[in-house]
């Protein structure tokens, strides 16, 4: 009897432990570029995409890779490869797909990455902003001063709007700040 009532208890704290690593996953990067390997488990959250660029995905043995509700996990076309070694969950109105993607300067627009997307290419939506030529590390530039200032870079989104900081202009990597690379994704 006090088998059973261990062996019970051994399945129900499995039970438990699986579903509170499952619920904690981080979130998944919004975009990666190259053949990436996801290392450990993550979440697309609901209504967001995160997109593999001009590479295929590895996920890792007892690696999850979760797709929430309406979200997409998204591929350059020619690019679409997985190498599954892990789990991939999917949940309703979940997909997996080729879309075409867009990369472009936003170098004191006095717009948002959103708006660049938008009007550059519609039909597509801002899935992240970068300092990268892929637009995937989440950084825009500045600088710290408009005279003898220095460049630094700052985490921003979709919707850091990129002004213009000096006049006469300030630039970062002979680019006018504020300035970042949008990453524009098909609907």
């Amino acid at each position: 009897m006090k088998r059973k009532i261990f062996f019970l208890q051994l399945i129900i704290f499995l039970f438990l432990f699986t579903c509170f690593l499952e619920v904690y996953a981080a979130d998944c990067p919004h975009a990666v570029a190259g053949n990436y390997t996801l290392e450990s488990s993550c979440i697309v959250p609901e209504g967001m995409t995160m997109s593999v660029l001009e590479g295929g995905l590895t996920i890792n043995s007892g690696v999850t890779l979760t797709i929430s509700s309406n979200s997409r996990l998204t591929f350059t076309p020619g690019y679409m490869l997985i190498s599954l070694n892990g789990t991939i969950s999917l949940a309703s109105g979940a997909t997996i797909l080729e879309k075409s993607h867009y990369v472009e300067l936003n170098s004191a627009s006095a717009a948002s990455c959103s708006s660049i997307c938008l009007t550059e290419h519609p039909g597509t939506t801002c899935t992240g902003i970068g300092q990268d030529s892929y637009a995937v590390d989440t950084y825009y530039w500045r600088s710290t001063a408009c005279s003898g200032g220095s460049c630094e870079y700052i985490v921003g989104d979709c919707s850091t709007v990129m002004i213009s900081q000096c006049s006469p202009a300030n630039t970062c990597c002979s680019i006018e700040t504020y300035w970042t690379r949008c990453l524009c994704v098909d609907e």
